[in-house]
């Protein structure tokens, strides 16, 4: 067994990076003898971190009230506990991270200092970036700001949704966080302080790009990344996108973009692209 300062290791978080990262600090909670522990405060469906911790006899609790989970906190931090928030929106109380026995640890779904808070997969797709990635660093009391521990990049292509953009940064976040684990729980990482960039801004859960709304007139592109920006597949995280048709307010229920194809009718509009391609809308009022 190897000797580390941590009692507890706890991770908060769902979705697949959160299972994925659970197994991992299992697998190395023989060799480091750490008291692992599974936090779901945010109640997910068919929650698979959940799940793997009731079929592998890891510490499960389920804690969906914030200040219940704050006092969980402060009374596991009577010793040495470091805390893994991986796709978790449970903000840490600042007093709880001043004490001197908590190390916590976060993963950010794009390269900080920039795209700092949430929806950051769909923020880079609208803001037209080329390049995204992943970071983990340590968490501050301020929302993303801490010391980054590793990154990784990847490409954004032409024709990303902004749910397949954040599925390939949960597989690379993983990744990322397998290169770097040991080294935080033996804690030996050099950290770097983030760059600070005036154009860095924390982005709001009520935030939505171009407010949701366009415009017909607007460019093909436009409506195009405006429209992949907001598609969060299932998760529909944002409401549908509105646009005026006729003076009326109509809600874009289905996009894609037709390289020739036959056109359907009913309710469906087809704008086209400089380059011979139409953007397709199908659409229903809004209620």
């Amino acid at each position: 067994m190897s000797d580390i300062r941590f009692e507890t290791v706890v991770v908060i978080g769902y979705g697949a990076i959160t299972n994925h990262v659970l197994q991992c600090l299992h697998r190395s909670s023989e060799q480091y003898g750490y008291r692992l522990v599974y936090v779901e405060h945010e109640i997910y469906p068919f929650n698979q971190a959940k799940k793997y911790a009731l079929e592998h006899s890891v510490v499960y609790k389920k804690i969906e009230d914030k200040e219940e989970l704050n006092r969980y906190f402060f009374g596991i931090a009577k010793n040495d506990v470091l805390i893994v928030s991986a796709s978790n929106n449970y903000l840490f109380p600042s007093l709880l991270l001043k004490q001197k026995t908590v190390t916590a640890i976060n993963f950010h779904n794009a390269l900080l200092p920039k795209y700092r808070g949430r929806n950051a997969a769909s923020w880079v797709i609208y803001e037209q970036e080329k390049e995204t990635g992943v970071t983990w660093h340590y968490v501050t009391e301020n929302i993303d700001e801490g010391n980054i521990i590793i990154q990784k990049h990847c490409n954004i292509a032409a024709d990303d949704r902004a749910y397949q953009l954040a599925s390939r940064l949960m597989d690379l976040g993983y990744e990322a966080f397998e290169g770097c684990i040991e080294g935080v729980l033996q804690e030996k990482i050099q950290a770097q302080k983030q760059e600070q960039i005036s154009s860095s801004k924390v982005y709001l859960a009520r935030e939505i790009p171009g407010n949701g709304r366009f415009s017909l007139a607007d460019s093909p592109n436009y409506i195009y990344r405006l429209l992949r920006s907001m598609d969060c597949g299932k998760t529909r995280i944002f409401p549908f996108p509105v646009t005026e048709l006729k003076g009326e307010a109509v809600q874009i229920k289905r996009y894609c973009v037709l390289h020739g194809e036959e056109r359907l009718r009913g309710n469906r509009l087809y704008i086209p692209f400089d380059d011979g391609r139409e953007l397709m809308l199908q659409y229903s009022k809004v209620s």
